[in-house]
């Protein structure tokens, strides 16, 4: 299966899904950083989980992420 939907409402993307929904994510933030407004190609987007992902908070839904570089995604850790 790659889309759940957990008995709380979120929803969890694995596989190739999950890779569609990177796209969407790229196509929203125009392939820039949505941090630093750098141009990011495809590969190196990471997808930054705004509510976080452990402990039963991941939702894999736009309104829950932001496309990242590597460099905004350490900040976003505090790293």
């Amino acid at each position: 299966m790659a889309v759940k939907t957990t008995k709380d409402g979120r929803v969890i993307r694995t596989d190739r899904d999950y890779t569609l929904f990177r796209r969407v994510i790229y196509a929203r933030c125009e392939s820039r950083c949505e941090g630093c407004g750098k141009y990011l190609e495809f590969a190196f987007m990471q997808v930054h989980h705004t509510r976080g992902r452990g402990a039963g908070r991941r939702n894999d839904i736009p309104e829950a992420v932001l496309g990242l570089c590597f460099p905004c995604h350490e900040r976003a850790h505090g790293r």
